[in-house]
């Protein structure tokens, strides 16, 4: 079985970064490029205690969502044997981060068929985007960030700082387009 990922980082502006109403992706060739259609749109406003990962482990989500993020909304953590709709689902779900959202992490194991955009994932001490043991995930357009300054770092710092972007034991995982302020951009193990 090949495994795959792709990296194409760009160091841009987060004002630079551009939303849209339909993702421009890319995927490898056999990988399943992520929908341009979604059943329903629902927006989740961190503010109002309505947290993207309170809506996933409240059975609310469902497979084919396209989900819109207010505000901060922690980490989330997404996994097949919890989240049983998303193991083996036929259908993309898109998270999408508005305008000042952020997540501390995500951590994917064991889903399929998730694209994910326009996000700010800040964790100086941890793992900010994570794909384990899952097939078809899509991380475009986002701004990863695990320090905002390492112009002093030596090298036990530059050693010990957090991946922004890791897939283990994944296929179809797509980093591309994001703009990264870490100790190491991506890395991928079989």
């Amino acid at each position: 079985m090949k495994r795959f990922l792709l990296v194409a980082c760009t160091l841009v502006a987060q004002s630079a970064l551009a939303l849209t109403n339909k993702p421009n992706h890319m995927v490898y060739p056999g990988c399943e490029a992520p929908s341009n259609t979604y059943s329903r749109i629902v927006v989740l406003d961190a503010s109002k205690g309505n947290t993207v990962q309170k809506y996933f482990d409240s059975n609310q989500a469902r497979p084919g969502d396209h989900l819109q993020l207010a505000g901060n909304h922690g980490s989330l953590l997404i996994t097949g044997a919890k989240h049983t709709a998303f193991a083996a689902s036929a259908s993309w779900v898109w998270v999408e981060g508005l305008a000042g959202s952020q997540l501390k992490s995500v951590d994917l194991r064991g889903i399929k068929r998730f694209l994910l955009t326009d996000l700010r994932v800040q964790n100086p001490t941890g793992k900010l985007v994570y794909a384990s043991n899952s097939t078809n995930v899509s991380v475009l357009r986002s701004v990863l960030i695990g320090t905002t300054d390492s112009a002093n770092w030596g090298i036990d710092e530059w050693m010990q700082a957090p991946n922004a972007m890791m897939s283990d034991n994944s296929t179809c995982v797509a980093f591309s387009r994001n703009s990264t302020s870490t100790g190491s951009a991506a890395s991928a193990t079989p």
